[in-house]
């Protein structure tokens, strides 16, 4: 009886060890990723692309984060050359993720002619047609969207009308009226110095 309940209780010691071990490891594998992502954020940005290769290649490599200023600092009438035939989903998610999270909220003045110069990509209007339900679940509908870009441009609001133009462009980016608004909306905030 007593050496049925040793190995019992070697079995137990053991299986509690293996835990043990286990959340160590999974603590070191989180500590990890932590200082990664740390390491990532601390390199400084990588050269303005030249290549589609390059922004490929940087592109995958930036934290959220190191995107908006990557993505400024890249001349916007390169922008469509340098984005290229290497332009696939993850991508135009990125930089529309982007657009939404950094560009949108700063007000920044180059918002609408990004857009635009992303629309440009040949790659756009095909992926745009592949991209799943999951992709486009933070683009509503294009009729609703439209509908909301026309009211906010007529209404003079640039910036609410351009998450509308950004949506819609998202869905259908040779949607002709969506760049006709972007197109509009940028002159207004040119003449207006925003």
């Amino acid at each position: 009886m007593n050496q049925m309940s040793k190995p019992k209780k070697d079995v137990e010691m053991l299986t509690k060890e293996k835990k043990g071990k286990n959340r160590q490891k999974e603590q070191l594998d989180q500590t990890s990723n932590e200082t990664e992502t740390e390491r990532k954020e601390k390199r400084p940005s990588p050269p303005v692309p030249t290549t589609t290769a390059q922004f490929y290649c940087h592109c995958k490599e930036l934290t959220e984060r190191q995107k908006y200023p990557f993505l400024k600092s890249i001349p916007l009438k390169q922008l469509t050359k340098v984005s290229g035939a290497a332009f696939d989903s993850e991508i135009l998610n990125d930089v529309m993720r982007t657009l939404h999270d950094y560009y949108l909220p700063q007000k920044d003045p180059l918002t609408a002619l990004t857009l635009l110069e992303i629309s440009k990509n040949k790659q756009t209007s095909i992926l745009s047609l592949l991209m799943s339900n999951d992709e486009r679940k933070d683009n509503l509908a294009v009729k609703p969207n439209y509908r909301r870009m026309s009211a906010h441009e007529s209404l003079g609001d640039n910036m609410d009308a351009l998450k509308g133009c950004t949506s819609v462009l998202t869905i259908d980016p040779k949607n002709g009226e969506a760049k006709r608004s972007v197109e509009r909306i940028n002159e207004r905030l040119r003449k207006t110095g925003n």
